[in-house]
């Protein structure tokens, strides 16, 4: 199966989906993680962390990283078929799409959700499409993220929390949800309302198949 997580910024995959990329690429499926920013952050003092990603990838065991440099936190000033045609470009083909989900506050990730329901219309494959949670976006929305689907990661947290380690300047302080106290807090949430000891939480955005997540 190729699985692709399409998603706005460099550490968005570690935070929405870091335990099941690993988890996939444990079990041989072909994961490639899309970042749509050019991973330049900061207002005055800009630092370009795109360096913290393909470390964080390692981590997962997720082989192909690809950016496709539109400006942090300007996606609003492009044309949606603009992220929609640097997608399609890479013929990539998935089975399964992660992306945003719905409500995120940051506007950047409301772009890539929009791109995304573009860019696997069922004309040509059925792909199926979760929307993940990123932690310090999602759970500040104006509507409440609501999780129809689970995912035992209590094998892979600790992997999850090592590849978030490569994003040192982007790690925050507890109580923020972006600290690693807060982002295993969260997988033990998610992981109590499953019934096991970590998961992670997805909305399904489509789905064509049932078909085992493994």
């Amino acid at each position: 199966m190729h699985v692709v997580a399409y998603l706005a910024h460099a550490d968005d995959e570690v935070l929405g989906c870091g335990g099941l990329l690993a988890k996939f690429s444990t079990l041989n499926h072909d994961v490639t993680v899309v970042i749509a920013s050019d991973a330049v952050i900061g207002r005055s003092d800009k630092k370009n962390i795109k360096s913290y990603a393909y470390k964080a990838a390692e981590v997962l065991g997720v082989r192909k990283l690809i950016f496709l440099d539109f400006k942090d936190q300007y996606f609003d000033d492009y044309p949606l078929i603009e992220f929609n045609r640097s997608f399609e470009k890479l013929q990539l083909n998935p089975d399964l799409l992660i992306t945003h989900a719905p409500y995120d506050v940051n506007k950047d990730h409301q772009v890539i959700f929009r791109s995304a329901l573009v860019v696997t219309r069922p004309i040509l494959k059925q792909i199926n499409v979760l929307g993940c949670e990123i932690l310090g976006a999602t759970e500040w929305g104006p509507v409440a993220f609501s999780p129809t689907l689970y995912v035992d990661i209590s094998d892979f947290l600790k992997k999850k929390l090592e590849a978030m380690k490569m994003y040192s300047t982007e790690l925050r302080k507890f109580p923020h949800p972006r600290s690693l106290e807060g982002i295993q807090i969260k997988a033990k949430q998610r992981g109590m309302e499953m019934g096991c000891q970590a998961a992670e939480a997805y909305q399904v955005i489509r789905w064509f198949a049932f078909k085992s997540l493994t």
